[in-house]
C-alpha cells in the first residue's frame, strides 16, 4: 500500500475503503479497514485490532490475516509475514515501536472479526 497511499492523520473519523481509494490519503485505521475489506473479498479470514496505550489518547489499528492457519498483519502501509499463533504476539511485536519511540506501553487491545464482533479483549 505504501506505493499507492500517503499517510495523513484523521483523528476523528475512519474512511470507508472507497473513500481511501479515492483520496489515497489516510492513517492506521483507514489502512486497516481497507486491507481487511480487500482481503476478506479475496477469501481471507480477517481481523481488526485496536490497541490502546497508557497516557496516549490516540489508539492504533492493525489488520490481521489468517494464512495457512497462522496470523500475519499489516501496520499502516506495510505487510508483515510473521506467522504467529496468537493475536497477543502481534500486539507485542507491533507495540514495541511506540515504546521505543515514545515510551508508551499498551494498556488494552480488542480484536474484532470482519463483522465487528469482539473475538478477544485483553487489559493489562
Amino acid at each position: 500500500m505504501a506505493d499507492n497511499f500517503t499517510y495523513e492523520l484523521h483523528i476523528f473519523n475512519i474512511l470507508s475503503p472507497y473513500q481511501l481509494y479515492i483520496t489515497q490519503k489516510g492513517d492506521c485505521d483507514d489502512f486497516a479497514n481497507f486491507a481487511i475489506f480487500i482481503s476478506n473479498y479475496h477469501g481471507y479470514e480477517t481481523f481488526l485490532v485496536k490497541i490502546c496505550y497508557k497516557n496516549y489518547a490516540i489508539n492504533h489499528y492493525l489488520a490481521i490475516y489468517k494464512e495457512n492457519g497462522q496470523y500475519n498483519f499489516s501496520d499502516n502501509q506495510y505487510y508483515f509475514s510473521v506467522n504467529y499463533d496468537k493475536f497477543s504476539d502481534i500486539v507485542l511485536l507491533d507495540s514495541q515501536w511506540m515504546y521505543i519511540s515514545y515510551g508508551y506501553t499498551w494498556s488494552k487491545y480488542i480484536v474484532y472479526d470482519y463483522w465487528n464482533n469482539i473475538v478477544e479483549q485483553v487489559t493489562r
